[in-house]
C-alpha cells in the first residue's frame, strides 16, 4: 500500500513539475532564436539565409506526415512561401 501511495505522489507531483522545468527550458532556449529570427526577417539578405533553414524544418515535418521526398519537398516550398514571402507587417 505504501508503494502505491508513492507511486501515486510522484504521478500527481513529479510528473507536472517535469513537465514545467522542460516547457520553461524549452522557452529560454527558443527566445532568443526567435528574436534573431524576427530580426533577420526585417533584411533580404536575412530572408535568404533563413530560406534553406525553413525549408528544411518544413520538409523534415511534411515527411514525417507522408514518408515522401516529393511530398517533403512540396511541403517545404509552401512552407518558405508562407513564412518567407507572406511576412509583411
Amino acid at each position: 500500500m505504501l508503494e502505491f501511495i508513492g507511486y501515486l505522489l510522484i504521478a500527481i507531483v513529479c510528473i507536472p513539475v517535469i513537465f514545467i522545468v522542460v516547457n520553461m527550458t524549452m522557452a529560454a532556449i527558443w527566445i532568443p532564436i526567435g528574436k534573431a529570427i524576427d530580426f533577420l526577417f526585417h533584411f533580404p539578405i536575412g530572408r535568404l539565409i533563413l530560406a534553406p533553414i525553413i525549408f528544411v524544418s518544413a520538409a523534415m515535418a511534411g515527411m514525417r506526415l507522408f514518408a515522401s521526398p516529393t511530398f517533403g519537398v512540396i511541403i517545404g516550398i509552401v512552407g518558405v512561401y508562407i513564412l518567407l514571402w507572406e511576412k509583411d507587417d
